[in-house]
């Protein structure tokens, strides 16, 4: 199933969406989708850069990289023990680096209006 949007992916999906990676259509012609991370609230992840085993330079692309996009979007499962309590924490945060892509960048603000949200930062610090 394709999307144009991981809001749309909320909407259809309602209690079964969770965050992951769905197909979102490039255009409705030929019904192609590409693979995007789609956080809990149903914002689509545009790009995700961190410390995940790729080069500084991993985002030093060409034109063509840019417009088709690159990388791979998904999510890393992180869990926490706290020994004091017996609890484990479970997080689940975007964890491949990737880039979307400038052509359904321009495919999906071609059709209706979006907001563009600055993504959040987790920083976790582990005492000894």
């Amino acid at each position: 199933m394709t999307f144009v949007d991981c809001h749309e992916a909320l909407k259809v999906l309602g209690n079964n969406y969770t965050a992951g990676v769905f197909f979102l259509k490039m255009d409705s012609a030929s019904g192609r989708g590409n693979p995007a991370f789609c956080d809990m609230n149903g914002w689509t992840v545009l790009q995700s850069r961190g410390p995940y085993g790729n080069p500084s330079s991993y985002f030093y692309r060409d034109w063509n990289d840019y417009a088709k996009g690159f990388g791979t979007p998904g999510y890393d499962r992180l869990m926490f023990n706290c020994h004091t309590h017996k609890y484990t924490f479970v997080l689940y945060v975007q964890g491949r680096e990737h880039w979307l892509g400038l052509e359904y960048l321009h495919a999906i603000t071609s059709v209706k209006v979006y907001t563009l949200r600055q993504g959040q930062f987790w920083e976790i610090n582990q005492e000894p």
